[in-house]
């Protein structure tokens, strides 16, 4: 590229790392006289005889390159500090306002307020005018489920951190679906999963050493403790993809379920059918789960509970006798810790003993009532939480997240690889790439929000904040039984 003035090379650096960023060859020429472009103002090193020093740059304007940088559209893409907090600002304002105890608008209302389907042609210089439509059509009479007020079911009040982490999520905007794009965070990553592994599994230090050092060497047999996903509903459905393939893998020339299919699988191994049991107060994804591994609803068992709304040990016993004289497979059982109508526990002891001893998957669901092991008081309801071959465990429901952080533990990580996919041009063979194992593909580094709870807030903290939901909703039981409306 050539200039009409004296232009300085200057070598690119990143002021961290001083790796110098082969990819930067852009003709910039330094003019401290001359001013910036009004939406720029880029920080570089460079390297002279006296050392380090520090520029502002600004693009040659003699090239192709000056008609892009006056480009609008390009502002929305620069650093802007001033921009930045005045939004803050305006947000804060929002955030902080009044709180809605209910929606002010039907259904049918929503719906017409929210039909405009063209998206306009031309870039909109007009933010200001976008964020008061924003505020008045959404903000305004959104459910304020952020209020330390709100009674919800999972929704709640959050830590005030995690909107700074939120920020800072979308500024360094990492995608843990392979080491490339999220270095550092795909190894905190397995830092936080393995800080959960070992509350519920309790395996030594050096076992998470030794894994977290596998995945770093690249050695193939690689694994992980467990996968962080959107929440429940896919790491529910990964558990069970894991237990299909693993009852029905490879074997005397067969190349397993994951390659031949279900109806093949089936047939090499002399079954006539396959089921997953759990109690009828199952969460709904497990219907989503059957349906996609290709056993159909009707492939789903639901049996009934008890008088504590736990699923019956009696059945269970019985309907496993009857799998295996009918020469039906069955692929899990699941426990519930904390159903969604009731938030009972399955007697979880009970159900180890049965899937021990006929070698079957034993899945936990304990997405919504996992968080009770960091209490002392309540810890013992969840002992057998660590004889579950794989675990699900929501971090945005009590563990106070941002929504979309779930988590599937396996209490053996070579488990995972039974479900692993790789591909030459993003998650190779014998990589650390999470991706290898998750059914999601690209996916934000979610986890920091659970990693910031968990060393922030610490065992105790948990533990006081599981404790006074638990006190709380002891309080609404006694009040609403005082009460004539209400039914006994």
């Amino acid at each position: 590229m050539t200039t009409n003035q004296p232009t300085t090379r200057l070598d690119v650096y990143d002021s961290d790392t001083d790796v110098e960023d082969p990819s930067v060859d852009q003709g910039y020429v330094v003019d401290d006289a001359s001013p910036l472009p009004h939406y720029s103002d880029y920080p570089f090193w460079y390297s002279s005889s006296s050392g380090p020093q520090h520029f502002r740059l600004k693009p040659s304007r003699t090239s192709e390159s000056a008609s892009l940088s006056n480009d609008p559209l390009l502002n929305f893409f620069d650093a802007c500090g001033d921009s930045e907090s005045r939004l803050d600002e305006y947000f804060n304002g929002v955030i902080s306002g009044r709180v809605h105890a209910a929606n002010i608008h039907s259904p049918e209302s929503l719906s017409d307020e929210f039909g405009a389907c063209d998206i306009p042609q031309s870039v909109s210089t007009d933010l200001q005018s976008y964020l008061a439509t924003l505020k008045s059509k959404v903000i305004d009479n959104s459910t304020r489920v952020s209020s330390s007020k709100m009674i919800g079911h999972m929704t709640t009040a959050l830590p005030y951190f995690h909107r700074p982490l939120a920020r800072l999520l979308v500024a360094l905007n990492q995608n843990v679906v392979k080491l490339e794009t999220s270095s550092t965070l795909t190894f905190l990553e397995r830092e936080t999963a393995a800080q959960l592994h070992s509350v519920f599994y309790n395996r030594p230090s050096e076992f998470y050493k030794s894994v977290i050092h596998a995945a770093a060497s690249g050695s193939p047999d690689a694994s992980v403790v467990g996968l962080f996903c959107s929440g429940g509903t896919v790491a529910n459905i990964t558990a069970l993809w894991c237990a299909r393939n693993t009852a029905l893998g490879p074997r005397d020339g067969f190349l397993g379920v994951e390659r031949e299919g279900l109806v093949r699988a089936l047939r090499v191994y002399g079954y006539e059918g396959a089921v997953v049991i759990a109690s009828k107060l199952v969460h709904y994804s497990v219907r989503k789960a059957v349906d996609l591994l290709g056993i159909g609803e009707a492939g789903l068992v639901l049996l009934e509970t008890d008088s504590e709304f736990r699923i019956r040990i009696d059945l269970l016993e019985k309907k496993i006798e009857e799998c295996a004289k009918q020469k039906i497979l069955v692929i899990a059982v699941i426990g519930i810790v904390g159903t969604t109508e009731t938030g009972s526990i399955d007697d979880l002891a009970a159900i180890a003993h049965l899937t021990s001893r006929n070698n079957i998957h034993f899945h936990v669901d304990a997405a919504w009532g996992g968080p009770l092991i960091f209490s002392p008081l309540y810890t013992q309801l969840l002992a057998a939480a660590s004889l579950s071959t794989t675990l699900t465990i929501d971090g945005h429901k009590q563990l106070y997240t941002p929504m979309g952080v779930g988590l599937l533990l396996f209490r053996y990580p070579q488990s995972a690889h039974r479900i692993q996919k790789t591909a030459s041009y993003i998650i190779r063979a014998g990589s650390s790439d999470l991706g290898r194992f998750s059914l999601e593909g690209s996916r934000p580094a979610n986890s920091l929000y659970l990693h910031a709870s968990l060393n922030i807030l610490g065992r105790d903290g948990v533990a006081r904040l599981v404790e006074r939901g638990i006190e709380l909703v002891a309080r609404l039981a006694r009040w609403v039984r005082t009460l004539d409306s209400f039914e006994a």
